[in-house]
């Protein structure tokens, strides 16, 4: 919950609590209040998150639409929601497959940069880690790789529980052209050359 007088409630969350006769102080307890979105998932979800965050997506879909149709919302109070919504979905990825640690960081452009997803936006982003080195693999050696591959193979699982068109359909479309030399370039790059790129181009 939260202190009204402090924090206006969002006309949309008035709106569904009157059309769909729902207490306020549920919708209080289940929605953030326009304070941005958070996807709470099972860290142990795996290849279950994606058809969790697609269920999630139409949901989100539906909501801003009866707040559009019934001209609760505007155009920015919609575009933010779904904005919000593919912020929470990249960030429950990111974070059931890679934690917590340090080390990376995921860019967005475009229309999901300026908060500004209509219903039938991509999204496109930018993976960056901080430096390049190896994984410390198990305690006897085995399994290292470059953190460059970990974070490839990493890219590469996000964008199938979240771009990949499943049985579910998609969460978003995602579109990695953006990212340093376009689709030429590697999946994610670390901070080092993203400063050279931009430096250089």
């Amino acid at each position: 919950t939260f202190d009204r007088a402090t924090w206006s409630l969002p006309l949309g969350m008035e709106y569904l609590a009157e059309v769909g006769q729902v207490p306020l102080g549920d919708m209080e307890r289940t929605w953030n209040a326009g304070v941005g979105m958070v996807a709470v998932v099972d860290a142990a979800a795996g290849d279950q998150l994606g058809a969790m965050l697609r269920v999630l997506r139409r949901r989100a879909a539906l909501v801003a639409a009866i707040g559009d149709i019934g001209n609760a919302w505007n155009l920015r109070t919609v575009t933010q929601h779904l904005s919000d919504f593919a912020d929470a979905s990249i960030a429950a990825a990111v974070r059931s497959l890679l934690g917590t640690a340090h080390g990376y960081v995921v860019f967005a452009l475009g229309k999901l940069g300026g908060c500004e997803l209509n219903y039938s936006s991509d999204i496109d982003l930018i993976y960056v880690y901080d430096h390049n080195g190896e994984t410390r693999g198990l305690e006897d050696g085995r399994g290292r790789i470059s953190n460059f591959d970990y974070f490839v193979k990493a890219v590469k699982i996000i964008y199938q529980w979240v771009g990949d068109t499943t049985e579910h359909g998609f969460v978003f479309r995602m579109d990695l052209a953006l990212r340093p030399n376009g689709n030429s370039g590697p999946s994610v790059v670390s901070l080092d050359a993203l400063e050279e790129y931009f430096l250089v181009q």
